[in-house]
């Protein structure tokens, strides 16, 4: 049992390092991008209203969405677009799990273990059967729905591959691009190119060694701007209650139909919004390399509270 609670801990330490990077710097940027698409400066009361966007939108798309519903489906205890894809793909066509050699199947859950499926004349006739039908009838093997899961696979994952692009170079030149940094242009691409060459480099080395390296700084930061946030609020308990209305849900009815930027302007505030969940899909993707339960601990007993502190603190 002690060994059992330790790998779980060293597991969430982990995830901490390599899962919640993106989102756990979103508090840096969220606030002001927000502001920056209505192009005007807001009051008190848009403020909260924005601080409840914020906050409904953590709680629905990490706490609900992946770790409530999604991340109860896997493929041999993988996440991530691809294993979703073959979960909807065999439940479109049973026969497709007995694909691996061995007569291995895959069944959706977060268990990882394999099923055991026995191979029989029957099965590969009846394979071979409807192949031929199809073929004879000039129908593709696959439906039209499979057709379809398989397109939107693709392109989930051709939409991780551009993130994956356009994320690091704009978050280490958001790093760099500082007061406390005096540096010429010139040199900051420099700079931020060589942190990138090196970050990348050591990705080789494995989930694990990341996580062990990246954890406790991870861990320091969380408990940092968390603690950041306390202290704002403990210096301003009367803002503090006001902003406290953010979690009562009507203030996302104010933002939309009766505060300062409602209508469109409200609509277009929700490219700003949405940055306080990036990174968010690396819960599913990553659930393979630390299960879900060590990714579930650490959000709702680390980054979820600090998190929360820290816009609230804003």
């Amino acid at each position: 049992a002690g060994a059992g609670r330790t790998r779980f801990l060293s597991l969430s330490l982990g995830c901490t390092g390599v899962v919640f990077g993106d989102i756990g710097t979103s508090p840096l940027y969220t606030f002001n991008s927000i502001f920056a698409e209505v192009g005007q400066v807001p009051d008190a009361e848009d403020v909260t209203c924005a601080f409840s966007l914020i906050f409904w939108t953590l709680t629905w798309v990490t706490c609900i969405k992946y770790l409530g519903l999604v991340m109860r489906v896997s493929h041999h205890g993988e996440g991530g677009s691809l294993a979703l894809m073959q979960v909807v793909l065999e439940a479109l066509h049973p026969r497709s799990k007995a694909s691996s050699p061995g007569g291995t199947s895959s069944s959706p859950g977060g268990s990882g273990d394999d099923e055991i499926v026995e191979s029989d004349s029957a099965n590969s006739e009846d394979e071979f059967a409807h192949e031929e039908f199809a073929h004879e009838e000039g129908i593709p093997g696959q439906s039209t729905a499979q057709r379809a899961m398989i397109f939107l696979g693709m392109m989930s994952c051709s939409m991780l591959i551009g993130d994956g692009v356009i994320t690091p170079p704009n978050s280490v030149l958001g790093a760099l691009n500082t007061p406390v940094l005096t540096f010429s242009v010139g040199w900051v691409v420099v700079i931020a190119v060589v942190v990138l060459i090196i970050t990348f480099a050591l990705q080789r080395l494995g989930s694990k060694v990341i996580g062990q390296v990246a954890g406790p700084f991870m861990v320091v930061w969380f408990l940092t701007i968390g603690g950041l946030g306390l202290y704002r609020i403990v210096e301003n308990p009367e803002l503090a209650r006001m902003v406290a209305r953010g979690f009562n849900p009507y203030c996302v009815y104010t933002w939309f139909f009766t505060g300062s930027f409602r209508g469109w302007l409200a609509f277009k505030s929700l490219a700003g919004v949405v940055l306080c969940v990036t990174g968010a899909e690396a819960l599913y993707a990553d659930m393979g390399h630390f299960g879900a339960g060590p990714i579930t601990a650490a959000w709702f007993f680390l980054i979820y509270p600090c998190l929360i502190l820290q816009y609230v603190g804003q």
